[in-house]
């Protein structure tokens, strides 16, 4: 077992602490060329002293190797994520609102239903007839942009590698994880919860984009149309700077 591939230096540097013995070079350069004779001179064909002691339990050997072969499985698990995940870039189309009369009419005609709506995404609602019309104008007025924007699409394929990926790293644990290893299952973690979050938010953003497209809706909801337009800003922002760099972990 002492021959397997999966056998690195600091593994027989274990395997000396085991014997209590340094009289092998063990060295990178040196390790590649061990030959019987070294292996000999540690004297693991023989566990015990001359005075009867135990010198070392050969259990301990076999349990040593099958520590490295996991070691490398983990290894191949986080060279398989690292070429999937450093070229995985996000899927995107260019969304373009368009202005048509027939949505500008059916939009108007729900307007005065928009206030629980509203309120279930966590906006305010419309202010009572009192106030001024100051800021109805202005809000009516700024609209959300007619630029195109960049939309996610496809993360369905996303989540799929994701949930296999999960998998592999679930497979692969041992009792002792290393810090790449644990490193990739929170990366993968983030990716799937803030992919979600993301895709609930761009579903959100264009429904309400819908809804304000026109100006008498910007204007019987003022200060709902004040805080959407504002979020737009930041969407298309954050939009035009993935459409820049789409790449996955360059973001986790």
């Amino acid at each position: 077992k002492l021959s397997s591939p999966a056998m690195r230096q600091r593994h027989w540097k274990q395997v000396v602490r085991f014997v209590r013995t340094d009289i092998v070079d063990l060295s990178a350069a040196a390790l590649p060329d061990m030959e019987l004779g070294d292996l000999m001179k540690l004297r693991l064909h023989d566990a015990y002293e001359e005075n009867g002691k135990e010198l070392y339990n050969p259990s301990d050997l076999a349990n040593l190797v099958s520590k490295a072969e996991e070691e490398v499985s983990v290894e191949d698990v986080i060279r398989v994520l690292e070429s999937v995940w450093l070229s995985r870039n996000f899927s995107l189309r260019t969304r373009s609102r368009n202005r048509q009369n027939a949505i500008s009419n059916k939009t108007s005609a729900r307007s005065s239903r928009q206030g629980s709506a509203f309120r279930a995404k966590g906006l305010r609602g419309p202010r009572s007839s009192g106030r001024s019309n100051a800021s109805d104008n202005t809000a009516a007025t700024a609209g959300p942009s007619p630029d195109p924007v960049s939309v996610l699409v496809e993360v369905e394929s996303i989540f799929e590698t994701l949930e296999n990926h999960h998998s592999l790293l679930s497979r692969s644990a041992t009792a002792t994880l290393s810090e790449d290893f644990l490193k990739w299952q929170r990366r993968l973690q983030t990716i799937e919860t803030v992919a979600g979050m993301w895709m609930r938010a761009q579903e959100i953003w264009d429904e309400l984009e819908d809804i304000f497209a026109t100006s008498s809706v910007a204007a019987s909801l003022a200060e709902e149309a004040r805080i959407f337009f504002s979020c737009d800003r930041q969407y298309r922002q954050v939009m035009t700077e993935v459409s820049a760099n789409a790449n996955i972990s360059h973001r986790f």
